[in-house]
């Protein structure tokens, strides 16, 4: 399954230009900030409803690639929902 945005710039809404996707042609430059954007559904419709997740990481574009902000952990948790 293909999803037409993989990421977005941030600013006052939650979702503004430049969109980061398959179609796009954004080009990065240094000093840009971006919202990456990995989205899973595993057998979201099979399931009912039950079964996605969605992370999302801050990116800051640099003269020689680009760094997180968030921080976020690398690793795997469980966690229970109701």
């Amino acid at each position: 399954m293909a999803f037409e945005m993989y990421g977005h710039g941030i600013g006052l809404d939650i979702h503004e230009p430049p969109v980061l996707g398959m179609t796009e042609e954004t080009i990065l430059e240094a000093g840009m900030t971006f919202e990456v954007e990995a989205l899973g559904l595993p057998g979201l419709r099979k399931l009912g409803g039950e079964g996605a997740y969605q992370f999302e990481n801050l990116l800051i574009i640099t003269e020689d690639g680009c760094s997180t902000v968030m921080g976020l952990p690398h690793s795997i948790f469980e966690t229970s929902y109701s």
